[in-house]
């Protein structure tokens, strides 16, 4: 079973107000970086075995960021390039005694991560806070760089604690094609997508939140079967149940019941993107037809690129693990798309909410009078003072076109390649 951690022992997480989380602030500006405040700086853990860097957080001398880069993820996720904890203690890694020169000294409150590279040969070249690299200069070409060198974490590792004095974040960073962050964003306390003033730069600026993902829904697709999350507590079990890590982390979010629709053309770019694209879609959350329902704005208030949801949900069902869940509806125009195909990167078909060995990544739409019939989703629920809400959870979905179905079955690459990843319920075909 494919797991990850929680980034903090969740009794010592806060929990979130409404103006620290992710997503809009206003039609210029979109948060992704979850902020916290308040705890007793809280430890933060390793999410996934990976390497790691920090570096100096702007204007706050005492203060680093870390950013995790995963070596391992559970199959079936989007590719994450970073999990970044913002404001964690520079003396937590470095000497605060000696002007932060040299490895911390030993003490009662070392993490895991500082008393293994305290004992690594020149341990503190892994402690390099590029100083004198630019903000301009990519954070990726850090690991081109044969001359840096990281240390290394193992799941569920203790890395640092957070500076519960000011506000501290987690973000996670999708691996996306063409994304270059900067180390101007890694500097940051806090990570704003701000929309470029230049109106032939809009859309291109706001576009830049399709690279991130929020924590809540992150951790909220977990719920499902073949995934799990382990603690940080010390608790026995140490895999905690489906419906704790809603209730001791995702809980925690003000985002915890947000439903994140994100839909993408065959160019990557959100379905609305070019003037002759569909501009609406249709959505049911009570298990009626969405076909039959009426046509609703792609684009959220503040022209927020992604389908957000967070009530409307009703009808739920139990599968056979006794899970309970909505099924959310959707159907597409097929506006200059006479055959649309409609593939899978994250989230779940409704009809393997149970189990997805056989699950399916690919799903041709039949064209209804300009609309495609039906598809199925899962959102998971879960009884949140007396009221059943859903799961926070991210669906992104590609809407493209094909030619012919035996042209789509031909580009299927033989079943003895895949057998690995169908045992997972994550590559098969449908029509």
């Amino acid at each position: 079973m494919d797991t990850i951690n929680f980034f903090v022992r969740e009794t010592d997480l806060p929990l979130q107000d409404n103006s620290q989380s992710y997503g809009v602030i206003n039609s210029l500006e979109y948060r992704v970086t979850s902020l916290f405040s308040g705890g007793n700086n809280p430890m933060a853990y390793a999410v996934t075995d990976g390497e790691i860097f920090i570096i100096q957080q702007a204007n706050n001398p005492n203060r680093v960021n870390l950013f995790l880069k995963p070596t391992f993820l559970p199959m079936g996720l989007l590719s994450i390039k970073y999990f970044i904890y913002r404001g964690l203690l520079k003396a937590d890694f470095l000497n605060a005694n000696n002007s932060y020169n040299g490895i911390k000294l030993p003490a009662s409150d070392d993490s895991y991560f500082i008393k293994q590279l305290r004992k690594a040969k020149n341990g503190k070249i892994a402690l390099n806070l590029y100083p004198s690299l630019s903000d301009n200069d990519f954070i990726d070409d850090l690991f081109k760089d044969t001359t840096n060198q990281f240390a290394l974490v193992k799941q569920g590792d203790s890395i640092g604690r957070f500076d519960s004095q000011l506000n501290y974040g987690f973000e996670i960073m999708l691996d996306e094609n063409l994304f270059n962050p900067t180390l101007a964003t890694a500097r940051k306390l806090t990570n704003t997508i701000i929309v470029s003033s230049q109106i032939a730069e809009k859309e291109t600026s706001r576009r830049e939140i399709l690279n991130y993902i929020d924590p809540a829904a992150f951790y909220g697709l977990f719920i499902h079967n073949n995934f799990s999350v382990e603690t940080n507590n010390n608790a026995t079990p140490k895999f905690v149940k489906k419906d704790e890590i809603y209730n001791k982390l995702v809980a925690k979010f003000a985002t915890k019941n947000t439903v994140y629709i994100d839909i993408r053309d065959v160019y990557d770019n959100p379905i609305d993107w070019f003037v002759d694209s569909p501009q609406t879609i249709k959505i049911t959350m009570d298990d009626s037809s969405a076909l039959d329902s009426i046509e609703t704005i792609y684009r959220d208030i503040d022209e927020y690129p992604i389908k957000t949801l967070t009530t409307g949900f009703s009808s739920s069902k139990t599968n056979k693990y006794e899970q309970k869940y909505f099924t959310l509806k959707i159907s597409l125009s097929t506006l200059n798309n006479s055959s649309p195909l409609l593939t899978l990167q994250s989230g779940y078909w409704e009809r393997f909410a149970s189990d997805t060995e056989d699950n399916m990544v690919f799903s041709i739409c039949t064209d209804n009078n300009g609309w495609t019939d039906d598809k199925e989703f899962t959102i998971f629920c879960i009884n949140d003072a007396s009221i059943e809400v859903p799961v926070a959870t991210y669906l992104r979905l590609i809407l493209s076109e094909y030619s012919d179905l035996v042209t789509i079955q031909n580009q299927i690459p033989d079943t003895e390649i895949y057998n690995p990843i169908i045992k997972k319920g994550l590559f098969a075909f449908n029509v």
